[in-house]
Parts: structure tokens; sequence; C-alpha cells
């Protein structure tokens, strides 16, 4: 079954693999749809169609599909890695060439079509299952409610077996001194994207040499949104898939467990490709699905430091908590050379009473800002931006930048609103983000009354105009960690209103550069009145918060903290 290979060549990655295929004494295998995850070339795509055991192909590209005759016997992944167009036909067993995961959602729409097995290699060697078990796996691994399964027992069974990989770790590599590998699901318009900006300018500044992996850049363009401020300063960005291994790229080992009989072996194993291709001395993981999944990966590989960035309160507030989560933070963070940071002392104190750990187990590294990074705006600038808006230039401008989701409570935000709009006729009401609750808010905007002074354009790159452009920014959020936005408006001088939430105290001088209100409308109605109408204590607020943030969120100091943290010493 060998595709064509010259005899003075290194066999390609497809060959590779279909030698792999062939010792397992698979190949004889009929009826068979073959899924490529990675480019192959015209002939060897040729080749692969004119066997008569191959039904049909799934290609890495359109591009290779559309070139296939016939065109029919072949489909393609989509950007994402998590959907494909199928062929025409699907054979009743799916071969997998490449680490890749497939997506639950990609095998069911193959077991629709009536295909039965799927078989897929990973790094303990060829397995099977049937298109049905497989669908349930990864359904139940991405689950978040504990009548389905049991919370905690997921990751209690999977922590057992963290204790010994220090000692007899499965896949280990040898780390480039001075490398750090960040992982992270995205670059989307978050907190934490932009805060791994900042952590890798300071460290490459420092003479490391840090690279980001993103799980996904290429579902939808939010992925992305911070991926071209990345390009510009010149920090390496590279995506989960890049790392899809060859059969024999990486060590075989003997097993001490059944890893894959874990729904979360695949996202596990595919981590350990990375680790693998890029060798880390510091693996550094951020926000919870990540620091967990990605942390078993590196006792596997035996990295020597492995960092567990938390970026909020704990996951179980959350309805992206996953059920390995409790399980494998508590067996990760009592192990030799893993260290757990919370950006706030109510992040850390919520993750340590969550996991039952000792005060002080969870090291507080605050978030660092530079405040040349945001210079204020011309006046031009955010008076035309005002008029684009469609903002009278006299008008007062009650603002907020969220995610517009139910942790935020955007209606409690509008509730307020609604009362401030009530009692004034001179303000007019600014949220920039997007979120599942957008067209909902919109119509009640409408439906309330505010109808014109109420502008929800979506998210938005110049956030200095946006915020310049407010007189107060208004928070309402049941759950905060750091709310960089709360930092980033005092950086240019906005006061700020919020509720009691999370970690927002520790971003505000509370009473001079800032105002905590209790969670209802009617309180943080009044407390945006109070700062609209004290001008003196507003101007005074203007003139004290960029030296508050400067001091508590110093840029220098984070990165001093972070390298502190690392415990690796420069070459």
């Amino acid at each position: 079954m060998n595709p064509p290979v010259a005899d003075n060549q290194k066999k390609s990655k497809l060959s590779q693999w279909v030698d792999a295929w062939e010792r397992a004494h698979l190949a004889t295998a009929s009826d068979v749809t073959l899924v490529i995850q990675f480019p192959v070339s015209a002939e060897e795509r040729d080749y692969l169609l004119g066997k008569p055991e191959i039904c049909s192909l799934v290609l890495a590209s359109p591009v290779e599909a559309e070139a296939a005759k016939p065109t029919e016997r072949c489909g393609f992944f989509k950007t994402g890695w998590e959907e494909w167009n199928h062929p025409h036909q699907m054979a009743r067993k799916i071969v997998v060439f490449g680490s890749h995961p497939v997506s639950g959602k990609m095998v069911l729409s193959a077991l629709l079509k009536g295909s039965l097995t799927i078989y897929s290699h990973t790094l303990l060697g060829w397995h099977s299952l049937s298109t049905l078990a497989y669908v349930f796996r990864r359904l139940m691994s991405r689950l978040s409610v504990d009548r389905f399964v049991p919370q905690r027992n997921e990751g209690r069974r999977l922590g057992r077996h963290v204790a010994g990989l220090r000692a007899n770790p499965m896949f280990p590599v040898e780390p480039i001194n001075n490398r750090i590998v960040i992982i992270n699901s995205s670059l989307a318009s978050g907190g934490a994207e932009r805060q791994i900006l900042e952590t890798m300018r300071g460290l490459q500044q420092r003479g490391y040499e840090v690279i980001l992996v993103c799980e996904d850049l290429d579902s939808d363009l939010d992925r992305q949104f911070f991926l071209a401020r990345f390009e510009e300063e010149h920090l390496q960005v590279r995506r989960l898939g890049d790392f899809n291994m060859g059969p024999y790229e990486l060590p075989q080992t003997s097993v001490p467990f059944n890893l894959l009989a874990y729904p979360n072996a695949p996202d596990i194993l595919n981590y350990v490709c990375v680790i693998h291709g890029l060798r880390p001395s510091v693996l550094h993981l951020w926000q919870d699905q990540t620091s967990t999944l990605g942390g078993f990966a590196g006792l596997l590989c035996d990295v020597p430091k492995i960092v567990l960035s938390t970026r909020n309160m704990a996951p179980h507030r959350f309805k992206y908590i996953r059920p390995y989560m409790h399980g494998l933070y508590q067996a990760l963070v009592g192990q030799p050379g893993v260290e757990m940071h919370n950006n706030s002392s109510a992040g850390a104190e919520d993750y340590q009473k969550w996991l039952k750990l000792p005060n002080g187990q969870i090291r507080v590294l605050r978030n660092g800002y530079q405040l040349a990074d945001l210079p204020p705006p011309s006046l031009q600038n955010v008076t035309a931006y005002r008029k684009r808006l469609g903002i009278p230039e006299h008008a007062c401008v009650v603002g907020g930048i969220f995610r517009l989701s139910p942790e935020k409570r955007p209606r409690l935000w509008l509730e307020a609103a609604k009362r401030i709009s009530s009692q004034r006729t001179d303000i007019h009401f600014l949220i920039i983000g997007a979120g599942p609750m957008y067209e909902e808010i919109m119509e009640e905007g409408r439906q309330a009354g505010l109808g014109g002074r109420l502008h929800c354009p979506g998210t938005a790159k110049d956030i200095a105009v946006c915020l310049k452009a407010m007189a107060v920014f208004l928070l309402t959020s049941k759950t905060e960690g750091t709310p960089n936005v709360l930092i980033e408006a005092q950086m240019l001088g906005v006061p700020v209103v919020a509720t009691l939430a999370g970690g927002v105290p520790e971003t505000i001088n509370v009473g001079v550069t800032g105002i905590i209100a209790d969670d209802n409308p009617q309180s943080l109605a009044a407390a945006v009145d109070w700062v609209l109408t004290n001008d003196a204590w507003r101007e005074n607020a203007a003139a004290e918060a960029p030296e508050f943030i400067a001091n508590r969120f110093s840029h220098d100091r984070m990165i001093d903290e972070t390298v502190a943290a690392y415990e690796v010493e420069l070459g």
C-alpha cells in the first residue's frame, strides 16, 4: 500500500503513516475512508485514490480536494479542525493519519453517513473505537454538569497517576535552555490574551526565547483579535495543529496505565506533541483547561518547570468547568517544579478554598501594564469617534467594555442605565463588546426607550479612544478576577463604578479613583450620578488614577516576578 517515493529520498510523512498502518496488520481492511491531516502531493493523492480498498479521502485543505479527480471522493478539513466537508460517500471504517484529535461533531456527521468504526494512532499506538462510542467520549469530555458524570471522578483517577511521573516520565524530552512555551486557547479579545502579549514582550526583552501556541486561531475572526499585535511585536505564535507528528517521531514507551481510557486522552497527547516539537525548559499554561490537561502533559514529558496561570475565580463558578479540573489541579499543585498562580488575591483565595489547599499555596502575580502602551488619544480622534456613533458633542457618556454574557450581567448594566436615563436626558450609553446576549440587550434597550442613546458598536481595537469617549466607566460583573478594563480606564483617567466582584476592589483606589456599589440598579445609578455631578472629585480621580495603576500594576514588577517563578538561569 506504500505510496511512491524515490529510493534516495527520506520517507514522506504519508509513507511513515502507511508504514505504521501496515506494521499493525491493518492495511488489509477494506471499505476505508482515509483522513489525512497534513498536506500530500498530487501524486500521493492519486495513488491512494487508485487503491481499491480506499473508498474516499478527507484531505487537509479544500485546495487539495478540489484538485482531485473525481472530486466527490474527496472531502476536506475546514479551518479550526472542528469541522469537515466529508466526501459524498463515507466508508464503514475511518482511518486517521495524523495526531490531531477528530472532533465529536465530525465523527457524528460520519456516523450519520454510515461510518461505524474509527481507527487512530496516538503516542501509545493504534486503537479502534466505534464511532458511536467516540462521539460519546468526546461529548463527555466537554460536559460540565454533574448529572452526567460525577464532576471530580475523572480528575481523581487521572490524578492518581500524576505522583510517579517525575520519577518515571512516559515521554521525556531534552529541554532547550531559556525556551519558554506559553499555551492558551486563542488570541480572542480578552484580558488574559492582552496579558500574554505583555508577558511575552517583557520576557523577550530579558533574553528569553518565548513561543506562544494557541489551540484555535482559525474558527472565527474573534479568535485572531490580537494576532496582528503579536506580529507587529515580532512575537512567535504557533497553532496547535502545526504539531501534527508522524507515528515514529516520538519515543516508544511502556505504559504504566491506560491513558486511552480517559475521554481527554487525545487533548493530553496533543499537548505532548507540542512539548516534543518545541522542547521547552518552562511550560507556562494559561487558564483552566490548558493548565490542567497541559500540566499533565508537561509531567508526562518531564518539563523542568510548569506554571499554571489562573486568571479568574475558581472554575466551579462558571459553565466552562470540566469534570477533570478539580482532581488534576489537586494532583498537579503538589508536584516538584509545578507552580500555580492567580492574578488577584481574591482569585487565589477562591482556588485555595475550592481545592482545599493551604493559604499561600497559590502565588499572587498581578497583571502588568506599560502606561506608554495606552497613550491618551487626541481630542480630535475622540470627537470624531463620538460623532460616528451619533453621540452629541456635549453629552455625558456612561460606558462599559465587556463580553455580553451572563457572568458580566449586561442586563443589570442596562437596568442601571434605564434609571440614570430617567433622571438625566443628557446621558448617552456606550457598550463595547459582543457575545451571546448582544441581540437581546439591544432589543431591551429599544423597548426601554433608550433608542438612539444606547450605542453598541461591537468589539473595538482602539480601546483608548473608546475609553476617553466616556465620562465614567461602569462594570456590573457577578464574578471577576482582575478586570483589565478597570485598570485601563484608570490609566486614561476615567473614573470607575463597579460591583463588589472577586478582585475588583484590588484594581481600584476605592473612594479616590472609583466607587464600589451594591449590585442593584438603584445603587449603581446613584453612584454613577454622584460621580457625574461632582466635578472636583472626578478631576482629582483623573489625576490620581494613572499613578495608582503605575504603582500597583507595574510591568517591570510583573516580569521580575514571572522570571522568579520560572527559576531558570539565563544562559
